[in-house]
């Protein structure tokens, strides 16, 4: 796919790369890896990366068919046969793996019914949590909604879960605070999290991506209808990263970011970002796996820049998502390198333009 198709940045802008384009995105059991093809990065070669066939009329009804039999089955939670459990063994790690958070197919509200929607709930970590996020159904192939031990449970990347789990268990640091979220992707997950159950005094939920700015206004306006949150505590952008966030007019206490160190040229522009709109004394989080040492890139950075305090590089920093990764150590396929995300804590030092 050419960057018009699947929604990646060209040069005018950076969107999050784990969800950059509907079908390439955070929901996605199957999604392409961004750093596909690029040793550098710690590529994931096994993924399938191409679209399904079009198959003409009769296909498309008879996949149409396929998808409403496999929804009925995820919500009547059958058992998946022997086959499928071989299927399963043999497909790449999926998430979320980390049992933050738990998704399930739910209701599309008339205006949007060419997405599926679903409903995000963390029962082991916060139970105040009830969000609705969606995805575009064009960008789903139908083997995807079967693949996660038939829960039903549409992937999200593990630093988007971490990142919402790191979130939920520090409320007091985004309470009456102003609150940024840089590269959301298609639902800012974290965002939403923060501005359901932490306090704060607004959260600005962006991205650099149409698409993804498309899906996140109307995953905010569902939630405000649902009066799931606040009408006037959360609210999205459309924010370009290579003007250093000039689009945004305004200076924040707190600024969270996930999964978005992976390209070469964003870590320079994240960082610009984090200069310019990060009030003094205010807080980073940017939560990333190592990835063949882009986290540590990162870090090398911030630290070269001077304009940051690094207040904590963590590995240990949930117990209950630590308890979770020892027991994914033991599945073959998960790669700690790719799959085990990263804290980093960074205070604004000195405000510098």
């Amino acid at each position: 796919m050419d960057s018009q198709q699947n929604g990646t940045s060209n040069g005018s802008g950076h969107a999050s790369p784990r969800c950059v384009s509907p079908s390439v995105n955070s929901l996605h059991p199957h999604p392409m890896h961004p750093s596909v093809g690029s040793p550098r990065r710690g590529s994931l070669h096994s993924l399938n990366t191409h679209r399904p066939d079009s198959g003409g009329r009769n296909g498309a009804r008879s996949r149409w068919k396929t998808l409403a039999k496999t929804l009925r089955r995820i919500r009547k939670g059958s058992l998946p046969s022997n086959d499928e459990k071989q299927t399963n063994q043999q497909q790449p790690f999926r998430f979320p793996a980390f049992e933050v958070i738990d998704i399930r197919p739910d209701i599309a509200p008339t205006n949007a019914l060419d997405r599926l929607w679903l409903r995000v709930t963390a029962p082991h970590f916060n139970s105040q949590v009830d969000l609705k996020v969606c995805t575009r159904l064009q960008s789903l192939k139908l083997q995807d909604l079967t693949g996660f031990n038939n829960t039903g449970n549409i992937c999200v990347w593990p630093s988007e879960e971490v990142l919402s789990a790191y979130c939920l268990e520090n409320p007091h640091l985004f309470k009456d605070k102003n609150v940024l979220e840089l590269g959301a992707g298609m639902t800012g997950l974290a965002g939403l999290i923060v501005a359901q159950t932490c306090s704060p005094k607004h959260v600005l939920i962006t991205d650099g991506n149409e698409n993804s700015i498309e899906n996140l206004d109307i995953v905010v306006n569902e939630n405000k209808r649902l009066e799931l949150i606040e009408q006037d505590i959360a609210s999205c952008k459309l924010v370009k990263w290579a003007n250093g966030c000039e689009d945004l007019d305004v200076d924040y206490d707190v600024i969270i970011c996930a999964d978005c160190l992976f390209f070469d040229e964003g870590r320079p522009q994240l960082l610009e970002c984090l200069k310019k709109k990060l009030k003094s004394g205010g807080t980073a989080i940017i939560v990333a796996p190592s990835r063949s040492g882009t986290f540590e890139d990162f870090v090398t950075l911030t630290r070269e820049s001077q304009n940051f305090v690094v207040s904590a590089e963590l590995t240990q920093y949930s117990t209950k998502v630590n308890e979770v990764a020892e027991k994914l150590q033991k599945d073959s396929r998960f790669i700690t390198n790719l799959h085990y995300p990263r804290v980093l804590m960074l205070q604004k030092a000195n405000r510098h333009h």
